[in-house]
């Protein structure tokens, strides 16, 4: 397995959301050589090889900003156990908690820092892979958003964000999209919540689920850790 990978979940994403387009994924794997049978077969692609896809679909669709419309597109099973995990949990708080414990069921190529200040919640965050695609990390933010949406009942807003990037060629869209203040060229991946919309309760919520879930990600992440 790579060092640092991601599931394969997520570069399926990918090609959904090229289908959404009438455009065809099928063709788009066969340009770049990429199988999921193949590459995928553990059920973990390279961090590398999943930015490198993110830049050749934005060329291949055309769309600049395919980050945020893969994310927008999210569904709970591109985060594989970790999505079906904070939809069954009590809030976006606990959700927060099983990101912290289990992450790495989706990547091992993400570094997160959390800090609670006030009355806010911040998570800094940074791909572990450099270079990395804009559009990668855009992603991130953009699916963690539409699962809070989800998990909230479309409630759920963030404070701010930072992006280590420059925002590419019309960064207006990622003020539309989140609807808070945007920063680019920051010297850190920032995404700050208040601390009240986390606490409330989840609309999905589901404890016989979540304690299903939870003991399978905890041997999803024992097996990786012994692998």
């Amino acid at each position: 397995m790579p060092r640092y990978h991601v599931a394969v979940e997520l570069v399926e994403a990918i090609a959904e959301y090229i289908d959404s387009l009438n455009l065809s994924a099928a063709e788009f794997y066969r340009q770049q050589g990429f199988s999921v049978d193949e590459e995928g077969q553990n059920g973990y692609v390279s961090l590398q090889r999943f930015s490198h896809l993110f830049d050749a679909a934005a060329d291949f669709t055309g769309e600049h900003y395919i980050g945020l419309k893969v994310g927008q597109n999210f569904l709970a099973k591109h985060w594989g156990r970790l999505g079906y995990l904070i939809m069954a949990g009590e809030n976006g708080l606990e959700g927060v908690q099983f990101i912290q414990r289990f992450a790495a069921i989706v990547t091992n190529g993400i570094e997160l820092n959390w800090l609670v200040e006030g009355k806010t919640l911040s998570c800094e965050f940074d791909l572990l892979e450099k270079p990395i695609s804009r559009h990668a990390l855009d992603y991130l933010v953009s699916s963690s958003f539409s699962l809070a949406q989800v998990t909230s009942g479309n409630q759920m807003q963030y404070e701010q964000i930072s992006f280590s990037h420059d925002g590419g060629p019309a960064p207006e869209e990622y003020q539309r999209l989140f609807g808070c203040q945007c920063q680019f060229n920051a010297s850190n991946n920032v995404i700050v919540v208040d601390m009240a919309r986390l606490t409330q309760l989840s609309a999905l919520r589901d404890p016989r689920l979540k304690k299903i879930l939870e003991e399978h990600a905890q041997q999803v992440l024992q097996d990786l850790s012994s692998g």
